[in-house]
């Protein structure tokens, strides 16, 4: 258990922080770029787990890896999820009462979520249920939180479960939110570089060569943190009401899976993907054109930067770097032909797999299909990557184009504002 909200718990956090940039800038000062050797034979296979929660579960290379008993743990048996003490009867009918975030009412939203809540209780991800039918009874975890529709760029709005609000009761006093109550038990450790990922990037540019041209791709976990489940019982700490149009009977939505929102979603999250990265290494370090071509490989070899490399050739030569920042891997290659960038993909996407294990259905693989026909996974020198468009040719980073015009749009109102006001153009 780690302490969480208390002046010492916060003290502690700051301690730890100091001592981990001070221990980063004592290191020895080491490349981000793996140089290739191919060198790596795969071991035999192990047994596999026959049944799983939800979808992730490791798998071939994944079960050898040191976090693999501990991701088993979670794929057959979910994560735990201790949220602190129980709620009365009344507290609970109190939080149904005051129902979803506002911003989860509008029209708009209410028919996304619909489709959303549809998929998700077909995939086995969560239940919904009347309150009529549970609310003289209620189970013992169950603890209420209100839902937010947050506008998205990509996709309308994104759902977010907003487990830091704390009710206030009719009698006064106010009702500990989830994320206040939980024990934290996730592995911290996974989280540890999780905002260093940017930087490292930067980095690896910088060490390039002047004439070095590097490829990025990138590919993203669809719907990442539902694929680990809760443990059986502990999914009623996440209950929200189902936002509807008015006149219908109130539904709770009761999800099996982790919660964005959720303070413990992260490092149980990235505790996995974090293993996929490191496995997605070990595939690359076997022989080039060694690994059975990957389902979405055509998705990657498409640019016309890609098509100008020799087709075939030696092995030498190349360099990458993988890095994930939660569900996004994000690979980087210096490569001398197509088939050494076409290795890369296959090893990343296979890594992928040995954790979040593929779907028939590749409109439903952890593998963001919709992503990929976004060009997104295609090797390309000019990728965006972490709200920053990167040039692998020129070796220069800028906001993306939407941040650009958003920040601009700011500028120009607080410029139109100070002439207004006969301030001249200082900001």
């Amino acid at each position: 258990m780690r302490p969480r909200n208390s002046i010492a718990g916060k003290l502690l956090r700051r301690e730890n922080k100091r001592k981990r940039i001070n221990k980063q800038l004592q290191q020895q000062q080491k490349s981000y770029w793996t140089s290739y050797k191919g060198e790596f034979e795969l071991p035999e296979e192990l047994e596999e787990a026959d049944v799983w929660l939800n979808q992730m579960c490791p798998q071939r290379l994944a079960l050898r890896h040191p976090a693999a008993a501990k991701l088993l743990q979670y794929a057959t048996g979910g994560c735990p999820c201790k949220t602190g003490k129980d709620w009365s009867k009344e507290e609970i009918w109190e939080a149904v009462e005051r129902g979803p975030h506002v911003s989860a009412l509008d029209p708009k939203a209410i028919e996304q979520l619909k489709g959303e809540i549809a998929d998700k209780v077909k995939e086995g991800q969560c239940k919904v249920v009347l309150w009529d039918d549970i609310k003289h009874d209620p189970p013992k975890q169950m603890k209420v939180s209100p839902l937010a529709m947050i506008p998205h760029k990509s996709r309308g709005f994104r759902a977010i479960l907003d487990l830091s609000f704390k009710l206030r009761l009719k009698k006064g006093g106010m009702l500990p939110s989830v994320n206040e109550g939980t024990t934290l038990e996730a592995p911290a450790g996974a989280i540890d570089q999780l905002g260093h990922s940017l930087s490292r990037i930067i980095h690896a540019f910088a060490e390039a060569e002047e004439d070095a041209k590097i490829f990025l791709a990138k590919f993203d976990i669809k719907d990442g943190f539902w694929r680990l489940s809760c443990e059986t019982g502990e999914e009623w700490n996440f209950c929200y009401v189902l936002p509807q149009e008015e006149g219908e009977p109130t539904r709770l939505v009761v999800p099996t899976s982790l919660q964005m929102g959720w303070v413990e979603s992260p490092p149980y999250f990235c505790a996995a993907s974090e293993t996929a990265r490191d496995v997605a290494t070990q595939y690359l370090e076997t022989k080039v054109g060694s690994l059975q071509g990957h389902k979405f490989e055509k998705y990657t070899m498409e640019n016309e930067a890609v098509k100008n490399l020799p087709v075939q050739g030696d092995d030498e030569g190349l360099r990458y770097f993988l890095d994930v920042y939660v569900d996004d891997f994000i690979p980087m290659a210096i490569a001398t032909s197509q088939e050494q960038l076409r290795h890369v993909s296959n090893a990343v996407m296979q890594g992928i797999h040995d954790v979040f294990p593929a779907c028939e259905i590749d409109e439903n693989d952890p593998i963001s299909l919709k992503k990929l026909k976004k060009l997104e996974g295609e090797w390309a020198l000019v990728k965006d990557v972490l709200g920053f468009t990167f040039d692998g040719d020129k070796k220069t980073m800028i906001l993306e184009e939407p941040k650009r015009e958003f920040l601009l749009a700011i500028l120009h109102k607080w410029l139109r504002g100070a002439e207004r006001k006969g301030g001249g153009h200082t900001i």
